[in-house]
C-alpha cells in the first residue's frame, strides 16, 4: 500500500483558531495533507462500584471533542479550500497523545493560550518543544502591535557551538519558502562582573569570535540557499531578551530545543518556554536530537570539536 506524504499535523481545542489558520496555510503552501487532532481526556470515574455517577460524562467530552474538530475543519477550509483535511479524535493525556501524533507528521502547529502567563511553561505546548520527534509551531493570537520597520522575516537563534543539528536548515528552508531575508541571532551574555573582569575576554574579542563561529556555521548553507538574503546579530544580551526583541514582528522565530540527555544544554529549554510567554510570533523549535552515550571510563569533555549542523539530504527539515 503506498505512503502518502507526511501530513501536517495542528493540535487544537476549541481556543485554537490562530494555530489552524498557520497550519493551513503552511500546509497549502507546502503541498501537503493536514491533519486536525483534538484530545479528550478520559473521565474520571468517582465511584467505580456504580452508586455515583461519573464526574464528566464520557458521550458529552467525545461530542465536544467533534464538535471542535468540525469547526477547525471549516476554518481550515476557509483558509485553503482546495487543501487535503482529515481528523482525528484521541483520548488520554494531551501531552503524551500529541507526542505521538508528532511521530508521524513532518510538523506539528499548536495554539498556546493567552491571558495566562504563568501558566505558558507548564503548557503542553511547553513540553512538547523538548519532547516531540517533528519540529514544533507554537502560534499564539498577536496582540496589537505597531508597524515594524524591519519587515517579514525569518529570525533564528543559534548558540555556539552549534548544539542541535538540524535548526539552520529548518530556518533556511522557511526563509526560501517565505522569499524573506534570514536573521541569525547570537547572544552571548551580558557584561562579566566586576570581580571576574580580569580573568575574562574583552567583550569585543569574545563578540568578534562568536561572529567568526557563526560565520563558519552559516557557510555551507548560504551555498545552498544562495537566494535567502542573510543577516548577523551577534549580542551582548541574554537569549530571551535578545531573541524576543529580535523576533518582535517577525514571521517566524526559529530555535533549537538543545540536546536530550546533555546537561550542559538543559538552559536551552528554559529559553524556548520562556520565549513562549513574550514573542507574539509563530515559534518553530527543532527537536532535540538524543544524547550519544560516551565509552564507559571515558572522562567528559568541553572542549571537543565544535558540533555544525549537518546538511541534509535532497529534503530539509522544513520539506
Amino acid at each position: 500500500m503506498a505512503v502518502g506524504p507526511a501530513p501536517v499535523a495542528v493540535a487544537v481545542d476549541g481556543r485554537s483558531d490562530d494555530a489552524v489558520e498557520w497550519a493551513a496555510a503552511e500546509a497549502a503552501a507546502r503541498r501537503r495533507p493536514l491533519r486536525i487532532v483534538s484530545v479528550v481526556r478520559p473521565v474520571l470515574v468517582v465511584d467505580p462500584s456504580g452508586a455515583f455517577p461519573p464526574a464528566d460524562d464520557p458521550f458529552s467530552a467525545r461530542t465536544q471533542g467533534e464538535a471542535v474538530l468540525r469547526a477547525a475543519v471549516d476554518r481550515a477550509t476557509s483558509v485553503a479550500p482546495e487543501l487535503d483535511v482529515s481528523t482525528q479524535l484521541l483520548v488520554g493525556a494531551p501531552g503524551r497523545r500529541l507526542l505521538d501524533v508528532s511521530g508521524a507528521a513532518t510538523l506539528l502547529v499548536v495554539g498556546c493560550p493567552t491571558g495566562a502567563p504563568g501558566l505558558l511553561g507548564r503548557s503542553t505546548a511547553g513540553w512538547l518543544v523538548s519532547h516531540a520527534h517533528c519540529p514544533v509551531v507554537a502560534v499564539r493570537r498577536r496582540p496589537d502591535e505597531p508597524h515594524d520597520s524591519r519587515g517579514p522575516r525569518v529570525v533564528v537563534g543559534v548558540s555556539l557551538p552549534g548544539r542541535c543539528p538540524g535548526v539552520l536548515g529548518l530556518a533556511f528552508a522557511a526563509a526560501a519558502q517565505r522569499d524573506v531575508p534570514l536573521i541569525a541571532v547570537h547572544a552571548c551574555g551580558g557584561d562579566a562582573p566586576a570581580d571576574l573582569e580580569g580573568v575574562c575576554c574583552p567583550p569585543a574579542v569574545t563578540e568578534g569570535r562568536a561572529q567568526e563561529q557563526l560565520e563558519r556555521l552559516l557557510a555551507p548553507w548560504r551555498d545552498r540557499f544562495a537566494r535567502v538574503p542573510v543577516r548577523t546579530r551577534v549580542l551582548r544580551a541574554d537569549p530571551v531578551t535578545a531573541l524576543a526583541q529580535e523576533a518582535a514582528g517577525a514571521s517566524l522565530l526559529v530555535l533549537g530545543a538543545g540536546t536530550r540527555g546533555v546537561l550542559r544544554t538543559a538552559r536551552l529549554r528554559p529559553v524556548c518556554r520562556s520565549l513562549l510567554r513574550r514573542v507574539g510570533a509563530p515559534m518553530a523549535v527543532q527537536p532535540a536530537p538524543a544524547a550519544q552515550p560516551r565509552p564507559r571510563g571515558t572522562p567528559p569533555s568541553s572542549t571537543g570539536p565544535a558540533h555544525t549542523d549537518p546538511l541534509p539530504g535532497p529534503t530539509t527539515p522544513w520539506d
